[in-house]
């Protein structure tokens, strides 16, 4: 997802694109305090007027990246859910594709998943946006299951919380090349919660519920 990936986009896109690739490197290499518009334009090659001209700031810019990269692993899932005839299947391949997808760009997986507790209120209500669009996912996944009695939405939520703690502990583990290893389990962890073979997270006050019987190694 480096620059020279904008081949063949137009111009102005182009720019757009490289500016969020490059806020990225930043988040990923020096943290989100760190990701300066000097920085973030420095890594672009672009000039300062050229990020102005899309961004008003870096945290616009982050926000920009952030809700490309969600709406992106989300449609993967979606499409990856929906060719499977059976629905246990179809859980598996959702989470290999989320999986795969995280793998596959490292530094945008850096920055997504980053410390966001110095960024502004922006950032951090995107973050808290983008569990409960995962939770509505998987609830509309559980719509199909051929699991007897609907869980309560509260589990959904907790569940998207829990994937959330996990893939944040292997990127600080830098382990993201391992993400896709986690793909069957939690596909497995979120059907048996599903069926209630496995109790559901409890919550203890903590910011971030974590997901059943599914631990960073």
């Amino acid at each position: 997802m480096g620059a020279g990936s904008v081949e063949g986009f137009p111009e102005e896109w182009g720019a757009r694109y490289r500016l969020m690739t490059a806020m990225a490197d930043a988040v990923a290499e020096c943290g989100y305090e760190g990701a300066t518009v000097e920085e973030v334009v420095r890594r672009s090659g672009l000039r300062y007027e050229q990020f102005h001209k899309h961004f008003a700031d870096t945290e616009q810019c982050f926000l920009a990246l952030y809700t490309v990269s969600v709406e992106f692993i989300l449609l993967r899932m979606a499409r990856a859910f929906q060719r499977e005839g059976d629905w246990l299947l179809g859980l598996r391949a959702a989470f290999s594709a989320l999986f795969v997808c995280l793998a596959e760009h490292p530094e945008t997986t850096r920055a997504c998943f980053s410390d966001l507790s110095f960024a502004g209120a922006g950032p951090r209500r995107a973050r808290e946006e983008a569990l409960q669009r995962f939770a509505a996912f998987v609830s509309l996944c559980r719509a199909g299951a051929p699991c007897g009695a609907m869980a309560p939405t509260a589990l959904d939520q907790a569940l998207a919380g829990g994937l959330h703690h996990v893939v944040s502990s292997r990127v600080r583990a830098g382990r993201i090349d391992d993400l896709p290893e986690l793909a069957l389990p939690m596909a497995e962890t979120v059907f048996k919660c599903f069926r209630g073979e496995v109790p559901p997270p409890v919550d203890r006050g903590e910011r971030v519920a974590r997901a059943p019987s599914v631990h960073p190694a």
